[in-house]
């Protein structure tokens, strides 16, 4: 099945991925867990950009950034990656704003 960016959808171990590049990846993480390089390897976690806020007595709704996987290498450093093909018009504003709000933690884009 496709989804909104024209990718497919695959399943690996029961994990359901937005993209073939997406469940690729996971598989070499796996395979990184297992050899011992990473660990506490975590998918879809939810950072939060902007907390939710009231203007002129409404509450509005804060912004969050689901990054695809999150782990800590053996030196210690706390990775989030973020599996890329398509890049909508929103993504490089979030990937700013999480650089500056989360600048311990490394990122990459796979």
């Amino acid at each position: 099945m496709k989804n909104k960016y024209n990718a497919t959808k695959v399943t690996y171990y029961g994990k359901t991925f937005a993209s073939k590049r997406e469940g690729e990846r996971y598989l070499e993480l796996l395979d990184m867990k297992l050899k011992g390089e990473i660990e506490d390897l975590e998918l879809q976690v939810p950072y939060s950009l902007l907390d939710d806020f009231s203007y002129m007595g409404k509450k509005v709704k804060g912004i969050s950034y689901i990054i695809d996987f999150q782990y800590i290498t053996k030196q210690g450093d706390l990775v989030v990656e973020d599996v890329k093909g398509y890049r909508p018009y929103h993504y490089e504003l979030k990937k700013k704003l999480f650089l500056s709000r989360y600048s311990h933690i490394v990122f990459k884009e796979t």
